[in-house]
């Protein structure tokens, strides 16, 4: 989460109101995420998917974190006195609400992105420059760093069946970003000035990242395909016989 914010302060150093945006490349959008993931079908590893959706929930909890939610979360009482949970009442309470309501009117209300007199100097501004490269650079950067770091400690070892092409391929997904940014870059610039600059970014920066991810996966997917070809061993009767590699 550290990298991509690292990354927008540097492109927006100089500019201390643009500073405001640096938390808006920190989140990752779990469906799109794992729709791109999903186009490869039986060539993702099943632990790529368990590994990509831990990552991409966590990676949105800590966003959430900076706009105070989770706190609200953590405040209320999972089990009360009289044996009852105040906090699992809450949540049932509430899903139909956000399910049904909250969720679509919050994407839908995010979606909305005009592309007139755009040119080439406006996708160069360092707000989005900061945004985009955030995403793009940032994500990837920092996901395989903190995973290369905690494997050569011994903290972890990579999920099971992948390798290091396919974590660079999830690493690069998690540039998919899209309504936790865009809702992040409302908080951040309240003047609507600025709202073509973060929406223009964060789909540019998420279209990129999920074409790349999914080639970089598709290719990694492809070389670890079993091989179905025999070889041929000879018997001691001098007759031959077809052997499967294992």
């Amino acid at each position: 989460m550290a990298g991509p914010a690292l990354v927008y302060v540097a492109c927006n150093w100089d500019d201390t109101e643009a500073l405001r945006g640096w938390a808006i490349p920190m989140a990752t959008d779990i469906a799109f995420a794992l729709g791109v993931l999903a186009l490869l079908g039986s060539g993702a590893p099943p632990s790529l998917k368990i590994f990509l959706l831990a990552l991409a929930i966590i990676d949105d909890l800590g966003a959430i974190i900076i706009i105070a939610g989770v706190i609200v979360g953590v405040a209320m009482p999972l089990n009360a006195a009289d044996g009852s949970s105040p906090a699992r009442d809450l949540e049932h309470a509430l899903h139909p609400w956000i399910a049904f309501g909250v969720l679509p009117a919050f994407a839908f209300a995010n979606a909305g992105l005009s592309l007139t007199d755009i040119g080439l100097s406006d996708l160069l501004h360092p707000i989005q420059l900061g945004i985009g490269l955030g995403l793009f650079l940032g994500q990837q950067l920092a996901v395989i760093v903190s995973i290369w770091i905690a494997t050569r400690a011994g903290l972890a070892t990579l999920p099971e069946g992948t390798d290091w092409r396919h974590i660079w391929s999830r690493a690069i997904l998690t540039g998919t970003g899209f309504t936790m940014n865009l809702f992040m870059g409302m908080l951040a610039f309240p003047a609507e000035a600025y709202d073509a600059d973060v929406r223009i970014a964060v789909l540019s920066a998420s279209v990129t990242s999920a074409i790349c991810g999914y080639l970089v996966l598709r290719r990694a997917s492809f070389r670890r395909s079993p091989i179905i070809a025999h070889s041929v061993g000879t018997r001691p009767d001098g007759a031959h016989s077809a052997r499967r590699p294992i």
